[in-house]
């Protein structure tokens, strides 16, 4: 349903807080749905967006958001990013993404599902979601000056392509972190509803949703305020880490025999600086790259400058954009559009 004047569980009304999170690849986000009105909550700083990465200290400390992207420079075997492309799947379903990881990847004893190891223990990506979950739990707390027990009922976004195992495991998290999840919902949906498209004229919408780790297009039908889904195809390992991935991959090739001798430090600050130029390319024309004493050999230091311009990054990611509109035309013939 697109408007939800009074949120449900099993025909009960509550006027109880609810927080909506996208719980997404590269950041989190969180609202409070209380009173018929919806407020995206921000940290102490002002800021929304929640990195989704989680770090683990040598002490067994665990960190998470802006703390634990700062620490990926300093310990990045033990920080852990991208983990919504990991959970519900096991290695065999990951193919060579997992050798761009910084952090190692090992199969559960027991199963085929791809788990983290830090240290001696091996750590479940519902775990690790699970701490970004209650980040966001806690985050909402504190904005809204309550307890974070107060705050233990969710609606949580999923890419709409994630199978069975996939929202079993995002359920399986939110518990984890002391949330009851009372609705699942399909990004595209939550998308079209964000951008104010629930009202009572019929419409047909198509929404494209290309995230940091996935790629969702859906089709919806407006009718009376009402959503219908009528096609839904996807990618659920295409986004834009992809880009970013890529465009290590050229820095490290242009930088020649020097690549070799990256420890993952370096690598981890490469991937930070390459996200962070892909995101200034979507504003700007072109970016500079600069990571000065990258690293050394018997020569001296070795230092990392490059000029991306935004044409040839776009020529760059042609092939992944392309890739995007295939679920688009899927999802256009089983709607018999």
């Amino acid at each position: 349903m697109s408007t939800l004047p009074e949120l449900q569980i099993l025909g009960q009304a509550t006027t109880a807080p609810v927080l909506g999170i996208d719980l997404g690849t590269t950041n989190t986000l969180v609202a409070v749905w209380q009173n018929g009105t919806t407020k995206v909550l921000c940290n102490e700083h002002g800021e929304a967006l929640i990195p989704s990465v989680v770090s683990w200290t040598d002490e067994g400390t665990v960190v998470v958001g802006e703390a634990a992207v700062a620490r990926s420079r300093i310990a990045p075997t033990t920080t852990v990013h991208s983990v919504k492309r990991l959970i519900g799947r096991g290695l065999s379903d990951l193919g060579e993404e997992v050798e761009s990881l910084p952090f190692k990847l090992v199969n559960a004893p027991d199963r085929e599902m791809a788990m983290v190891q830090i240290g001696n223990r091996l750590v479940s990506p519902i775990e690790v979601s699970a701490q970004v979950l209650s980040q966001a739990r806690a985050q909402a707390a504190s904005a809204l000056n309550r307890p974070v027990s107060d705050l233990n009922r969710a609606v949580i976004t999923v890419p709409a392509y994630f199978d069975d195992s996939q929202r079993h495991a995002t359920r399986e998290a939110a518990k984890l972190a002391g949330l009851e999840v009372m609705r699942i919902v399909n990004e595209p949906t939550a998308a079209a509803l964000a951008y104010g498209l629930d009202s009572d004229e019929s419409s047909l919408v198509l929404v494209y949703d290309l995230g940091g780790g996935t790629f969702d297009a859906s089709l919806l039908r407006l009718e009376s305020g009402v959503f219908k889904v009528l096609a839904t195809a996807g990618n659920t390992c295409l986004g834009g880490d992809d880009f970013d991935r890529l465009l290590v991959k050229r820095i490290l090739s242009a930088m020649g025999p020097e690549a070799p001798m990256m420890n993952p430090a370096s690598r981890a600050a490469i991937r930070l600086v390459a996200q962070k130029a892909k995101i200034e390319l979507s504003s700007a024309q072109s970016t500079e790259i600069n990571l000065p004493f990258l690293t050394a050999d018997a020569s001296g230091p070795k230092h990392l400058a490059v000029n991306l311009s935004r044409a040839k990054f776009e020529q760059m990611v042609d092939t992944f954009v392309k890739n995007t509109l295939k679920p688009v035309r899927r999802a256009l013939k089983d709607a018999k559009l």
